[in-house]
């Protein structure tokens, strides 16, 4: 088991196009409002791509009002003229009157009501900017943002859409080509890939193991810069000795932050990717 967790780990480094010594632990969430850390009893989580928030924290910083609704599970708040509902459980919520999609739905863990924190902070009329160089989502309540993405003045609504698509392409990419096990491919969706083509087909040639793209999180791009949440499901694939059939042997679902850079303003590749939380998940019947 010690030998093929080791095998996994170095899978999902290769994966990412992480150098082996970028493997670590992912680091608590903080949340700074306005330059000051928000202080909280409950954690801030990360799910499906999705910064989630205990919601009384949230809208007491923010200065919104809350109504509770025990019969339909909703929660209404409101900051001056703007007004959101959300529903447990539910990906659709209400900014004054209007359906928003949701990356995540609000849920209760642990007797603790969470929900999205972008699409919070963005509805009442203030920035939200991931770093996942601090592991830290910076709120600014002085500036305005859209629903869905920030937005800087020189940006129209129809580049964003078309940066998005490229951004969401080009790593789906990277996840094509590491299936194909082509090591040309891989390399060639990042600016500057950390690999050599030899270690890669010699990787590709010891290792059998796949990932695919569960889900995109939040977007968010700045000029030529941009950072995509992803949800990436990684599994280590064994022949069993007896049957000579492959299996599962063990899987793992990734949260990643893609960092990336539109070279000269043209074409978006891959900067780098930082592990922000792996978990283990647990496969029926597994072939030893």
């Amino acid at each position: 088991m010690k030998k093929l967790m080791a095998t996994f780990a170095v899978a999902a480094m290769v994966a990412a196009g992480l150098p082996v010594a970028g493997y670590a632990a992912s680091a608590p969430i903080k949340i700074m409002i306005d330059g000051a850390e928000l202080k909280s009893t409950a954690a801030a989580l990360l799910v499906n791509g999705s910064v989630i928030v205990p919601s009384k924290t949230i809208f007491k910083s923010l200065g919104a009002t809350v109504e509770w609704s025990q019969v339909k599970q909703q929660l209404k708040a409101t900051k001056g003229s703007t007004t959101i509902v959300l529903t447990i459980g539910s990906k659709s919520a209400q900014l004054n009157g209007k359906v928003v999609a949701l990356n995540t739905a609000p849920q209760v863990i642990k007797g603790t009501t969470y929900i999205p924190l972008k699409f919070v902070a963005e509805a009442f009329d203030s920035t939200a900017a991931w770093n996942p160089k601090t592991n830290s989502v910076t709120i600014n309540q002085k500036q305005a943002a859209s629903v869905s993405i920030v937005q800087t003045a020189e940006q129209t609504a129809e580049q964003i859409a078309k940066d998005e698509d490229e951004i969401k392409k080009i790593i789906q990419l990277r996840s094509d080509y590491y299936a194909k096990k082509d090591a040309v491919g891989l390399r060639s969706t990042f600016v500057k890939p950390v690999e050599s083509v030899e270690f890669l087909n010699k990787y590709f040639e010891t290792y059998d193991d796949n990932d695919y793209i569960e889900s995109f999180g939040e977007i968010q791009i700045t000029g030529n810069s941009a950072v995509a949440i992803i949800v990436l499901i990684h599994e280590v694939i064994e022949v069993n000795n007896v049957s000579g059939k492959p299996y599962i042997a063990a899987k793992l679902k990734d949260t990643m932050s893609v960092q990336l850079t539109k070279v000269e303003g043209k074409t978006w590749k891959i900067n780098s990717i930082k592990m922000i939380k792996g978990e283990q998940i647990p496969i029926d019947d597994l072939v030893q």
